[in-house]
């Protein structure tokens, strides 16, 4: 990984761009993997980084047992991260893909920020293409 030493000998995170935290975020597989770079990076991340890590969640294999202990041990990353999402102005693709993303993850308390989605994607319904509204819906 890209460390280097603090003055205190302990090591510290390069400091990456956003388009290198959504491109951690896009190659990343597990669920563990993804949470793990924005616990790493996530004061570095913009809205498409944070679609990024959505969708990607959505999409990482994993058993029920295995969700289940990633809920339990992860409650409080993903609360927060669903709180972020409330105050985070996506475009249509953007919001699609976090609806996607928290739909397939299942993690339940994402039902309430994925209502907020949809209200704010309802006030600007003209710029979602057919795709956007399907994935959203």
């Amino acid at each position: 990984p890209q460390q280097r030493q603090s003055q205190h000998n302990q090591p510290q995170l390069k400091q990456l761009q956003k388009r290198e935290v959504t491109a951690l975020l896009a190659s990343a597989n597990s669920l563990w993997d993804i949470i793990e770079v924005y616990k790493r990076h996530g004061t570095n991340i913009d809205p498409i980084g944070l679609c990024t890590l959505w969708h990607r969640l959505g999409k990482a294999r994993a058993t029920d047992r295995e969700r289940a202990e990633f809920f339990q041990r992860e409650w409080g990353t993903l609360s927060s991260l669903c709180a972020v999402m409330e105050r985070t102005r996506l475009e249509p693709r953007g919001t699609a893909n976090v609806c996607y993303g928290m739909a397939k993850l299942g993690f339940e308390p994402a039902c309430e920020t994925m209502r907020l989605l949809g209200d704010a994607a309802l006030q600007r319904i003209g710029e979602f293409n057919a795709q956007d509204l399907a994935n959203t819906s």
